[in-house]
């Protein structure tokens, strides 16, 4: 008789051998690829809990925009550990479980082995025929049998994205402890999978992940609510955007202005700041470093000046009240012969929108601008604490005039106007007029 490796795990116990009890389940591995490397294996007991398994889209690669399915696990249990496998390919592993500590008997059960490095050479679970894993029935006084089907895997680089027979190690820090957050890997067919570990940076003997949200790079920010790559805490909403060809903040935008700094003389006696457009597709590309709208649009600045001024009433205690969202026209001679046009970015309580006509659907570009560009703004907060021909923010587009051509940035500064209460003038479609210069 083959005695056990492990003898004893928090919720299961895990036997190998012919001898061994017939009650539990049965994992024959099914590995005839390898890997050939095996120093350990570990059993983990993932929740089978539907509510508990996520489908996220994810970046296929760091700053990627382009996506790919992803499923998530969460261990429920450990189911232990086993060493000194001489052979892998037709291995039987018994899980028996413990009626007094668990009080489930349907796991997903994920077999990891390490290598003699302490590296992940392969990862089985039973699979279905899309690939997805499925749950094994582990019952006192009965048996079910079960094959695991083994894929072994490489390291996956951490600038390029997981592809199929690969796999990452996530690690988290937490209260300056290391520990490992999970795991994600790409069968050969099927989404990527991801199985998060407990967080034992927070509690050291953890066994159990089945509540833990789905952020596994630990950045506070779960996948699909503000995180589109889940294996590295720099990607996330909120984080800083560089002009290097990566999404950093999961906008999915190519176009975003930045800050410059431009000479002294540009927009008074000393240095000051400017805006220039990134064009964020692979390594980036930065054009010209310019004066922002109000810069362009101060007294006695040099340079063009290019000013919507909108329709407010009097609000209290002591502010202005947008009057609603409000459409004007602006001149794009440069786009004669048809531009796209895209907003950028605003500055202020601001969300622009353009179409080609005033009365036309709204949105964040047009592909077929002529020489008259309609600009819809909207305030997202009300009142605003200004004055009549006061500047309250800026809208910046990227113009440009033929596919080919790298976009220029038309910077609009918005001023308030004033209207009498009751005296705002509609367009005629529920919006109201606003007057934008050449």
């Amino acid at each position: 008789m083959r005695s056990p490796v492990l003898a004893v795990a928090a919720v299961v116990v895990v036997v190998v051998g012919a001898c061994a009890p017939d009650d539990g389940a049965l994992l024959t591995i099914r590995a005839p690829d390898g890997p050939g490397d095996v120093a350990r294996l570990e059993i983990v007991l993932a929740s089978s809990d539907r509510s508990t398994i996520a489908t996220e889209d994810q970046r296929v690669q760091p700053g990627s925009r382009a996506e790919e399915r992803v499923r998530y696990y969460r261990q429920r249990a450990p189911g232990g550990v086993v060493d000194g496998v001489a052979r892998l390919d037709g291995f039987v592993v018994r899980i028996e479980r413990e009626p007094d500590v668990a009080e489930e008997e349907t796991f997903i059960p994920f077999v990891i082995v390490y290598d003699a490095a302490g590296g992940v050479s392969g990862i089985g679970a039973v699979l279905d025929d899309a690939g997805d894993p499925l749950p094994v029935t582990i019952a006192k006084g009965a048996t079910s049998k079960y094959t695991v089907e083994m894929t072994p895997l490489t390291d996956a680089p951490s600038d390029a994205p997981i592809a199929p027979r690969e796999s990452a190690t996530v690690t988290c820090t937490t209260t300056g402890t290391s520990w490992r957050s999970g795991f994600a890997w790409q069968p050969v067919r099927g989404p990527q999978l991801r199985l998060l570990l407990p967080e034992l940076g927070v509690e050291g003997l953890a066994t159990d992940a089945s509540s833990r949200e789905a952020d596994l790079d630990c950045d506070g920010r779960r996948a699909g609510h503000g995180d589109c790559d889940d294996l590295r805490r720099e990607f996330h909403e909120d984080a800083d955007e560089r002009c290097d060809g990566l999404d950093t903040n999961c906008d999915g935008r190519t176009l975003f202005t930045q800050a410059c700094d431009l000479p002294a003389g540009v927009c008074g006696p000393q240095p000051t700041t400017g805006v220039q457009l990134c064009v964020d597709t692979d390594d980036g590309h930065t054009g010209a470093c310019r004066a922002d709208a109000a810069c362009a649009c101060g007294v006695g600045t040099p340079g063009p000046c290019r000013k919507c001024v909108l329709d407010f009433e009097l609000a209290a205690p002591a502010g202005l009240q947008m009057c609603a969202p409000a459409i004007g026209k602006v001149k794009l001679a440069e786009c004669a012969n048809g531009c796209r046009v895209q907003v950028v970015s605003a500055t202020g309580p601001w969300k622009p929108q353009v179409a080609n006509v005033p009365d036309g659907a709204f949105g964040s570009e047009t592909t077929t601008a002529g020489v008259e560009l309609f600009l819809r703004v909207k305030a997202t907060e009300n009142p605003i604490p200004a004055a009549p021909a006061q500047s309250v923010g800026a809208v910046y587009l990227a113009v440009a005039s033929a596919p080919q051509n790298l976009p220029e940035i038309v910077a609009i500064d918005l001023e308030t106007g004033f209207q009498p209460a009751g005296d705002c003038v509609e367009v005629g479609n529920g919006d109201f007029a606003m007057s934008c210069g050449e």
